[in-house]
């Protein structure tokens, strides 16, 4: 028959729901508060050995092991310890332990994961064949990845030596290079040519999925001849690199070829590439603008406007007085210009225009410049 005292009626309730919030929004780890019931030699649930003789604890546990420190997040945490020579048959060896991860950490994705992390100085394990023998050293842990359970395929993290007795919020990112479906906390020694008995205890431990959307286009056509512009969007402390040397958000290019863009942001390397290549249609984003025009009254070429093609999606139109000046610009198809500057007749001329036009055709975006000039008769 099952029956629960009031502690482990607690405990149940507290670890219940902090698994349903790691579940329902930590997305990776099923038990990463490490909570569970104190018990000496015994995972917390959802965690298990991972090494020869390896038997972490859900601690706290002051009977077994003189350790009381208040968990940093829920009711308990994981302990692991370091062996030296103690005459048995475990000496000189590590504890870890493991866990498979609810979606998998994927390739050329970024991470970021936090840890909690302290030793116990009084740390001391007492058993009915054990009289205290003393854990109170400090030493590192090192956070694995894996594709199959235990194995310590691919070290993500090595931590500072951790000998702070309050809890300190480690943090770092990755970006791996294949799938893992498996993290293993291992514990390590301070100094590997001296190997002392220390502990190592373990609490909150998340990982976030980090997005950067760099939004670089995947391909585009333009006429041969005509620079196109290349541009990610903008991150806050990003670095970027092009494959062109070029560190800025947008390049401008003028041969067809592969670009890549790589930004490094959270300690994370982003990469994207595009496509350019050129048009063989006849009509490159056609676009026919008359050559003279009769802003005289008389309704007869009274204004400058545009003949485009049906597959047009934005222009920018801009037209000079003979000394450079801009006296009029346009990034509407049906905005025409009346032979006006500033509201004032514009003086009979000749006028010079560019404008660089974007279309769409088979679903790729195609982006030319036109130039040219024009002659304004009174």
């Amino acid at each position: 028959m099952f029956s629960i005292n009031s502690s482990g009626l607690y405990w149940f309730l507290t670890s219940y729901f902090s698994l349903i919030v790691f579940v329902g929004h930590g997305q990776y780890l099923s038990n990463g508060s490490f909570e569970g019931p104190p018990l000496t030699s015994t995972s917390p649930p959802g965690w298990i050995p991972c090494k020869q003789f390896s038997t972490p604890d859900t601690q706290p546990s002051l009977e077994s092991w003189n350790i009381n420190k208040v968990a940093s997040s829920g009711s308990s945490y994981l302990g692991l310890v370091t062996r030296g020579s103690n005459g048995f048959i475990n000496d000189n060896l590590t504890e870890a332990a493991g866990t498979g991860l609810l979606n998998n950490l994927n390739a050329n994705k970024c991470y970021r994961f936090s840890i909690d992390l302290s030793f116990f100085a009084a740390a001391a394990f007492t058993s009915a064949f054990i009289d205290q023998l003393s854990y109170g050293n400090p030493g590192h842990l090192n956070v694995w990845a894996s594709s199959t359970e235990c194995e310590r395929e691919k070290l993500l993290w090595r931590s500072p030596l951790i000998n702070n007795e309050d809890w300190v919020t480690y943090s770092f990112s990755i970006t791996p290079e294949k799938d893992f479906q498996y993290i293993i906390v291992e514990a390590d020694y301070a100094d590997v040519n001296n190997k002392t008995n220390g502990n190592i205890l373990i609490d909150k431990l998340t990982i976030e999925s980090i997005p950067l959307n760099l939004e670089l286009v995947d391909k585009v056509e333009v006429c041969q001849g005509v620079p196109v512009e290349l541009e990610i969007a903008k991150h806050p402390d990003e670095e970027i690199t092009w494959n062109t040397g070029e560190t800025s958000s947008s390049i401008e290019v003028k041969s067809k070829g592969v670009y890549w863009v790589k930004v490094s942001k959270y300690g994370c390397i982003f990469t994207d590439t595009a496509k350019v290549s050129y048009s063989d249609s006849k009509e490159c984003c056609m676009l026919k603008l008359p050559n003279v025009f009769t802003p005289n009254g008389d309704i007869f070429n009274e204004v400058f406007e545009m003949t485009t093609g049906s597959n047009i999606t934005s222009i920018d139109l801009t037209i000079f007085n003979r000394w450079g000046n801009e006296i009029f610009k346009s990034d509407r198809l049906d905005k025409i210009w009346n032979g006006q500057v500033n509201n004032a007749e514009a003086s009979a001329g000749v006028y010079y225009w560019q404008a660089n036009v974007q279309c769409e055709k088979d679903d790729q975006i195609l982006k030319n410049t036109f130039k040219g000039d024009v002659t304004l008769i009174r």
